[in-house]
């Protein structure tokens, strides 16, 4: 064993001294703060950036949402993303059983397309006709 500590004492490389060394300073707590909060965000931020990359609503660019009401603009992102509560939607997250819509009988898929075709609704553009469509869907 003595033997092991004289090689690891003469040999610079086993003793790490090709790391990189720090002066032995004291190191302020709010540099630590900031450089511990710099190091968590860009971490989160990337982490966040991999898992979101092929989401649907990461296409959506923010001049296809339209300067409009709220109601408007809820509906034109849902109906642009998929996320929008329309029988294939429910469908996907386990809640129907089937993705045809159940309000007209058709034998369509109903999603954003099926909207404008559906002889249940009453509502003449695209976004009444959603909140008409999620109204009835929900009786």
């Amino acid at each position: 064993m003595k033997r092991g500590l004289q090689a690891l004492a003469a040999d610079p490389e086993l003793r790490g001294a090709n790391l990189l060394q720090h002066p032995n300073t004291a190191t302020s707590y709010w540099k630590i703060k900031l450089f511990l909060k710099n190091l968590c965000t860009s971490n989160s931020f990337r982490d966040l950036q991999t898992r979101t990359a092929l989401k649907s609503w990461r296409r959506v660019s923010p001049s296809s949402i339209l300067d409009k009401p709220r109601r408007y603009a809820v509906a034109a992102f849902r109906l642009t993303t998929g996320h929008d509560c329309l029988a294939s939607h429910l469908h996907r997250l386990g809640i129907f059983t089937e993705t045809f819509c159940p309000l007209c009988d058709s034998g369509e898929v109903m999603e954003k397309d099926h909207l404008l075709r559906c002889g249940a609704l009453q509502g003449l553009m695209e976004v009444s006709r959603y909140w008409e469509a999620r109204a009835l869907l929900g009786q």
